[in-house]
C-alpha cells in the first residue's frame, strides 16, 4: 500500500555563502505536480562545504518518514545536517506520529536547533538546560537551544556557551529572512547600531562550528 503525500505544500532554496558573507539565494515555490522530496533535491546536496537543512512542517508524516530516511543516507555521505524541530501541532492530525517522528529524526542531527517550548511539547521534560543536553550524540555534536528573553544556549561535547537576548526592536521573525540578512549584519560598515548582538552571536555561531567533526 503506497503512502499518500501530504497536503503541506513545501518551500526549499539553495543558499550560497561566500567566506566575505555574500549570500546568493535561489528560491523554489511550493510545487504541487510533483511535490519536492528528497529525489529532487538531491543533485543540489553535495560536497563536503555543504549543509542540508531541514525544519518544521517539512517533518510532518507522511512526508518526513522520506526525509528522516535522506538525513540519514546524507550522514552516511559525511555531509552536516541541520534540523529545527520546531514544533507544529496541526488539528485533527496524527500529533502522536509527528512526536515520534521528530524523535526519530532529531538524533540525525550533527546541528540541532531546540527551544524550550518543543523539549516541553515533546515530553522530554521541564529542565530545559538539561534535556537540550541528553540530545547530544556521536551524530548530533552542537545542540542550539532558544529561550526567548532567557537567550540563547550553545551545547556541545565540549562545553556550553550562553548567549543573552539581544536588545532590540523586532523587525522581523519570519525565518526565510534571516538568511539573506546575515549578510548585512555581518558586515563591518552596517550601520546598524546594535550589530555589537550580532557580532557576539557570531562568536557562538563560530564556537558551534569548530565543534563540528568531520
Amino acid at each position: 500500500m503506497g503512502v499518500v503525500p501530504s497536503v503541506l505544500r513545501v518551500h526549499w532554496a539553495c543558499i550560497t555563502i561566500t567566506t566575505s558573507w555574500d549570500t546568493a539565494v535561489r528560491c523554489h515555490p511550493p510545487s504541487a505536480s510533483p511535490a519536492y522530496s528528497p529525489e529532487s533535491v538531491k543533485k543540489h546536496v553535495a560536497g563536503p562545504q555543504t549543509v542540508f537543512h531541514i525544519a518544521s512542517l517539512a517533518l510532518f508524516p507522511p512526508d518526513g518518514y522520506a526525509w528522516a530516511g535522506f538525513l540519514g543516507e546524507l550522514n552516511q555521505q559525511g555531509i552536516c545536517t541541520s534540523v529545527d524541530v520546531n514544533v507544529r501541532r496541526l488539528p485533527g492530525a496524527d500529533n502522536g506520529a509527528y512526536t515520534e517522528l521528530l524523535l526519530r529524526v532529531m538524533p540525525q542531527a550533527r546541528v540541532l536547533k531546540v527551544s524550550d517550548e518543543d523539549l516541553q511539547q515533546l515530553g522530554l521534560g521541564h529542565d530545559p538546560l538539561h534535556a537540550a543536553r541528553t540530545l547530544l550524540n556521536d551524530t548530533t555534536q552542537v545542540v542550539l537551544l532558544t529561550r526567548g528573553s532567557l537567550g540563547a544556549w550553545c551545547l556541545t561535547a565540549e562545553g556550553a556557551w550562553h548567549e543573552p537576548a539581544p536588545n532590540t526592536p523586532v523587525c522581523d521573525t519570519v525565518a526565510p529572512m534571516a538568511t539573506p540578512n546575515c549578510s548585512t549584519y555581518g558586515r563591518s560598515n552596517c550601520s546598524r547600531q546594535d550589530r555589537v548582538d550580532y557580532d557576539d552571536s557570531g562568536l557562538m555561531a563560530m564556537r558551534a562550528a569548530a565543534s563540528l567533526r568531520r
